[in-house]
C-alpha cells in the first residue's frame, strides 16, 4: 500500500507538473496566458487546491493507520543528536527572526518601503502579477500563505517523508531530506527552472528543521513567513 502510495504522490507531485509545464514551453500562446493571470484567481485556485489535497492526505493516512503524531503534528520532541539539532535550532531561529524583522521594515521603514516601490516599477511579467498589491490581493495571498505553510508541510515533510522512512529505512536521514526537498521543488515547476531551485532549497531547510524538532511547526511558522512576505513588500489601492 505504501508503495503505491509513493507511486502515486511522486506522478502526481513531480511528474505531472514537469509534464505540464514542457507542455506549456511548447505552446506558442504560452507567455500570451502568462501576462493574463489574474492574483485573484490564482489564490483561489491555489486556496481550493491546498486545501482539498491536504484533507485527502489526513484521510488517507488516518485510514491506513498513519496518526497525526507519525505526520509530525505533534509538539518539538528534539531529535537526539546535538549536532544537528543545535546548529539547525540556530539556523532555523535566525531566518525566523529575518524574516519577521523584514516583514516590519516592508510595512513601517520609509527607505525600504520607497526602495520596494522602485523595484517594484522594474518589475514585469508574471513575477509583477502575482505580487499582491490592493487589500482584496493582500488578503487572499495571506490565506494561500498560510493554507501552504500548514498544507506543503502536511503533504512533504509529514506524509512524503514517512512513506520514505518506512520503505526505505537504509536510507540516511540527509537522503530521505533531499529526495522529498527535490519532489518538492519540482512539484512548483510552474515557477521555472530558478523557481525549482529556489523551492527545493526551502524544502530541504524545511526537512532539516522537522527532523530535528520532531515537529511540523517550525517549518510551518518559516514556510508561512517566507510566503507572507509578498504581502508587506509593496502598498497600493485599497481595492
Amino acid at each position: 500500500m505504501y508503495q503505491l502510495l509513493l507511486i502515486i504522490f511522486i506522478f502526481y507531485n513531480a511528474i505531472l507538473p514537469i509534464f505540464h509545464e514542457f507542455n506549456n514551453k511548447k505552446d506558442k500562446d504560452y507567455l500570451n496566458k502568462l501576462s493574463e493571470v489574474n492574483l485573484m484567481d490564482f489564490s483561489r485556485r491555489a486556496i481550493k487546491f491546498g486545501v482539498i489535497s491536504t484533507i485527502i492526505i489526513l484521510i488517507i493516512s488516518r485510514l491506513i493507520g498513519i496518526s497525526f503524531y507519525d505526520l509530525g503534528l505533534r509538539w518539538i520532541t528534539f531529535y537526539t543528536n546535538r549536532w544537528l539539532l543545535v546548529p539547525t535550532l540556530v539556523v532555523g531561529s535566525i531566518y525566523i527572526f529575518a524574516y519577521i524583522l523584514t516583514i516590519i521594515f516592508n510595512l513601517y521603514h520609509n527607505e525600504t518601503k520607497n526602495e520596494n516601490k522602485l523595484n517594484y516599477e522594474k518589475m514585469s511579467g508574471i513575477a509583477k502579477k502575482l505580487l499582491p498589491t490592493t487589500q482584496k490581493e493582500k488578503f487572499y495571498w495571506f490565506l494561500v500563505s498560510l493554507v501552504a505553510g500548514i498544507g506543503e508541510e502536511i503533504r512533504f515533510r509529514g506524509f512524503l517523508m514517512y512513506l520514505l522512512i518506512t520503505l526505505f529505512p537504509t536510507f540516511s536521514t540527509l537522503v530521505t531530506v533531499l529526495i522529498q526537498a527535490v519532489i518538492f521543488g519540482v512539484a512548483h515547476a510552474y515557477q521555472g527552472k530558478k523557481g525549482i531551485i529556489k523551492t527545493g532549497i526551502w524544502g530541504f531547510v524545511f526537512g532539516i528543521l522537522f527532523v530535528a524538532t520532531g515537529s511540523l511547526v517550525p517549518s510551518m511558522l518559516l514556510h508561512f513567513l517566507v510566503d507572507i512576505e509578498n504581502v508587506t513588500i509593496i502598498k497600493e489601492g485599497k481595492a
